[in-house]
């Protein structure tokens, strides 16, 4: 079908049906699947590494890891430029003082954490193996001896031929690795920040002074001991961060995360640092997942259409959240919701804004 020939797609069809009436044992259709899947996840690493080799798919990459730092910057700015006009009286004052202490405390978190980063990349790089998430290679000799793909399985044992099919895996996977340890240095830096950010928040709110920066640090040094195992002897275990994982190095961030979304500050950190590198799970894209996978056609369109949640959340704080379209979005729905009360939706924007001074500064940033 890629080639055009769609008689000899349907004749391929017609073949594999016969195939599938020979067989007498389930056991047997159902091996056959699995074969199928198997070697298809092959040729689709083999695909995905060909679309992220363009030079296009770097400079996104290097933009988001560049934005990283870029937030906070702008939301300090913001924030700073607010509590100097001293508009809105003293509530606000310190509301804007709050956001650029998190500003200032994730610039010093990134910055304290930079080389490490840039080193745990490399390593993320070379071995394909992320400290904040699982990794999955298909290419490698125990994948395709073990699900039989294309006759490796009846090749006699030889660490020669494994190392040789597990190289040209690496090899295949190069543009992969690369957006991996990109990925890891970026991730890192964002993690590293937003501990920082939510140790500024919990202060603020057990009524620190934000301009107290010796009460601040304290905070965060206790903060970093909750999220990270700051004593660990190996540097990858210094920045561990996988809730997702059952390993008992990472049972940490599982708890840190359970305790701060049932806590005062309420916050995904971990999501908040995808953000900070246009990897949050949104709605269009789950949609767009979700039609794709649905359809029985999805062998053939998810190669076509295989990276959907990056550029929806580079569109989407891009051209939604800069604009202000968001905050006009936000403000219309508050609005409704209060029956088109001016005093009512004032006080609401407010009660809202005052909730995450943070996030307030952080969009009017961008706007700006």
């Amino acid at each position: 079908i890629n080639s055009g020939d769609l008689v000899g797609a349907l004749q391929k069809v017609e073949k594999t049906a016969k195939q599938i009436s020979m067989v007498r044992d389930p056991r047997d259709v159902a091996g056959m699947a699995s074969r199928w899947k198997s070697t298809w996840n092959s040729w689709d690493e083999v695909w995905i590494n060909g679309l992220l080799s363009s030079p296009s798919t770097f400079v996104v990459n290097t933009v988001g890891a560049a934005w990283v730092i870029m937030r906070p910057l702008m939301q300090g700015g913001f924030a700073k430029a607010f509590a100097a006009s001293g508009i809105g009286g003293e509530k606000w004052t310190k509301a804007a003082n709050s956001a650029a202490a998190e500003a200032g405390a994730q610039l010093a978190a990134m910055q304290a954490s930079f080389q490490d980063a840039a080193i745990l990349g490399w390593r993320a790089a070379k071995t394909e193996k992320s400290l904040l998430m699982g990794t999955d290679q298909k290419i490698t000799a125990a994948n395709w001896r073990g699900n039989k793909i294309l006759g490796v399985d009846r090749l006699p044992p030889s660490e020669e031929i494994d190392r040789a099919i597990d190289m040209l895996g690496q090899i295949v996977r190069l543009p992969s690795r690369g957006m991996l340890g990109m990925d890891e240095f970026g991730k890192i830096l964002a993690l590293r920040g937003e501990v920082a950010a939510n140790a500024v928040r919990r202060a603020v709110l057990e009524n620190v002074d934000p301009t107290d920066q010796k009460a601040l640090k304290r905070y965060v040094e206790a903060e970093m001991e909750m999220a990270f195992d700051v004593n660990a002897g190996e540097m990858a275990q210094r920045y561990a961060f996988d809730p997702s994982s059952v390993d008992d190095v990472t049972a940490r961030a599982t708890q840190y995360q359970l305790a701060n979304q049932a806590g005062p500050t309420g916050r995904d950190v971990a999501m908040r640092a995808r953000e900070a590198v246009f990897q949050e799970n949104n709605k269009v894209a789950k949609g767009i997942n979700k039609a794709i996978n649905s359809t029985p056609f999805r062998g053939f369109l998810k190669p076509f259409i295989p990276f959907v949640t990056t550029p929806t959340n580079i569109l989407k704080q891009g051209l939604y959240e800069s604009t202000g379209l968001d905050a006009a979005g936000k403000t219309f729905n508050i609005a409704k919701a209060n029956g088109f009360n001016p005093t009512k939706t004032f006080n609401e924007i407010q009660t809202q804004l005052l909730n995450d001074p943070a996030e307030a500064a952080r969009i009017g940033g961008q706007v700006a």
